[in-house]
């Protein structure tokens, strides 16, 4: 997969929420029209209630990172879902460091699914408390097995985002650790 800065500007949709944020359109088909060499995998939306979100992928980053995924802004403490059915391999509840609290489901073929920047503020704050079950749903940690759906955690701001509005930085990853560009299995990604 490829996708690069210059294309960054342009890919954007969104359609309007209660919240009054944007959220990502929605494609019926579980494979939209991927721009070529995309990879479209059939997953359910990240966000429950939905999320804005541009294509960045490939984008510069401090200390000469490029960007790997894609930054899903909502109101802080919006639902994560599981995108798949699946097994979390990964996760941490650290708000420092570049990405924070995070959590990674990985399907049965071996594809990851990262959700990076969780919440660590108490409800209504910016204290960078860090309680485990303000990041994280109960039942959730490594070697659990998740569906579709089913509650993850919070979006948030932890590690380097706490300066910027509230996202969660998603990520695929193939069974070789290669990342993908999600934004086209984004727009194809159900809302149910």
């Amino acid at each position: 997969g490829g996708g690069g800065w210059g294309r960054g500007v342009v890919r954007a949709r969104a359609a309007g929420v209660a919240s009054g944020l944007p959220a990502v359109g929605v494609a019926q088909s579980p494979v939209a029209s991927a721009a070529p060499g995309e990879v479209v995998r059939s997953i359910r939306f990240p966000v429950l209630g939905g999320a804005s979100v541009v294509d960045t992928f490939g984008a510069p980053r401090s200390g000469g990172r490029t960007h790997a995924g894609q930054d899903l802004f909502a109101p802080k403490l919006r639902t994560l879902v599981a995108t798949t059915d699946g097994t979390v391999v990964r996760m941490s509840n650290t708000a420092s460091g570049l990405s924070g609290n995070y959590v990674v489901v990985e399907d049965a073929q071996g594809w990851e699914y990262v959700y990076i920047h969780l919440n660590n503020d108490t409800p209504g704050t910016d204290d960078g408390a860090n309680r485990h079950l303000e990041a994280f749903v109960p039942g959730i940690y490594p070697g659990a097995q998740v569906y579709a759906g089913q509650p993850l955690g919070y979006l948030g701001d932890s590690g380097n985002a706490e300066t910027t509005p509230p996202h969660v930085h998603f990520e695929i990853r193939q069974p070789d650790g290669t990342p993908v560009n999600p934004y086209d299995t984004l727009m194809a990604a159900s809302h149910e």
